[in-house]
């Protein structure tokens, strides 16, 4: 029986899982750069003056910060100043192998002064997402800094149902809203193994073509599915809040059969992550609330998500969130260990099931059929 270890935070939770029910996730166009190749990439990025915003809390982003660093010293440039914003400072401090990270301004003016600076360079991971189809630093800028624009993109979806993968309106309104910024841009596409790829240009140019390799990338190779159990991801530390980690629930859903089960395990330490699911947990918002909302709050599509997919699948968290609140208010199945885990599985739909089990999500770029 093999053993699988899946991220659980600050450790790591065991399966216990026979051979026979195993489904791994496999996706083999991913690559893992040599670091060589890297090294060369980051060679060819002019410095001089720059000044380096990290937008993300990603090992992937820390590397390729330091990298940076590396090669501005090693061509004389001293001048070059890497900040990030206060959410994900403490992150990814502690992965930037000694170098100081500055605090960025938490604010929208200092942003979109700095991305209207031909000087600025902004380091950002390219992940799917449920909400845009893809994250990037335009749909980062956007749900940070831009509150309307926010407001117009979620008020834009023509369907209550996540769009991983996709290109959704809300993705238009955030290419469109920082297409004629002056910055520089590193698009980093990243899993748990490494480094697949890197897109350096403006904002624009280097997130479009991020998108087409994270296309290129994504499979076809799985659908109705009974069983899913999607880990939490150790690069960008998903694991911290809920809000984090039910991206990646949100971003797979979509593969299992009509009453399939989808379970997330993710540690949550930090809690709950966003203020709409907070309002939920306090019983200040109900889920029926997100679908009519006019006015984004950070976390309303999570809601609208929950609401829309609560009666087509079984949706499950193993978390250390009290689970009074993930039953009773999030309309989820809590559970605690592992084995109890597997065993309802099992015990569901049959013992020689087979469970698909994701250990990296961010291999798990799965296509939407008919898309």
């Amino acid at each position: 029986m093999p053993e699988l270890w899946l991220n659980y935070g600050s450790a790591d939770v065991v399966l216990d899982i026979k051979v026979e029910n195993l489904n791994t996730l496999s996706n083999a166009k991913f690559k893992k750069l040599e670091e060589g190749v890297i090294d060369q990439q980051i060679a060819s990025i002019p410095l001089e003056n720059m000044k380096i915003v990290a937008l993300g809390k990603s090992k992937s982003i820390a590397r390729i910060i330091t990298l940076l660093l590396v090669h501005a010293k090693k061509k004389g440039i001293s001048n070059v100043l890497p900040e990030s914003l206060p959410k994900d400072h403490s992150s990814l401090s502690k992965n930037m192998e000694g170098n100081s990270l500055s605090l960025s301004k938490q604010t929208a003016e200092y942003i979109l002064e700095r991305g209207n600076d031909s000087k600025t360079l902004f380091v950002s991971c390219t992940r799917v997402n449920p909400m845009f189809g893809f994250e990037g630093v335009p749909t980062i800028i956007l749900r940070e800094f831009m509150r309307e624009k926010m407001t117009e993109a979620y008020c834009s979806r023509s369907t209550n149902l996540p769009s991983p993968g996709t290109r959704p309106a809300s993705l238009d309104i955030a290419t469109d809203a920082c297409k004629d910024m002056n910055a520089k841009c590193i698009q980093v596409i990243s899993t748990m193994a490494g480094i697949d790829s890197l897109f350096f240009g403006s904002v624009s140019e280097a997130f479009e073509e991020s998108i087409k390799r994270m296309e290129y990338l994504m499979s076809d190779d799985y659908s109705n599915i009974n069983s899913m159990i999607i880990g939490a991801d150790n690069d960008s530390e998903s694991h911290l809040t809920l809000s984090d980690s039910l991206n990646y629930l949100w971003n797979s859903v979509h593969i299992l059969k009509n009453k399939g089960y989808g379970i997330l395990i993710a540690e949550n330490r930090k809690g709950l992550g966003s203020d709409a699911l907070e309002r939920l947990a306090e019983g200040r918002m109900s889920l029926e609330d997100s679908s009519s909302a006019r006015e984004y709050i950070e976390g309303l599509e999570h809601l609208t998500f929950i609401n829309e997919l609560k009666e087509k699948y079984h949706l499950g968290v193993l978390s250390s969130l009290p689970h009074y609140y993930l039953r009773s208010r999030f309309g989820f199945e809590p559970f605690s260990r592992s084995e109890v885990l597997l065993e309802k599985l099992l015990d569901i739909n049959g013992k020689n099931q087979k469970i698909l089990v994701i250990p990296d999500p961010n291999l798990a770029l799965f296509k939407h059929v008919g898309k």
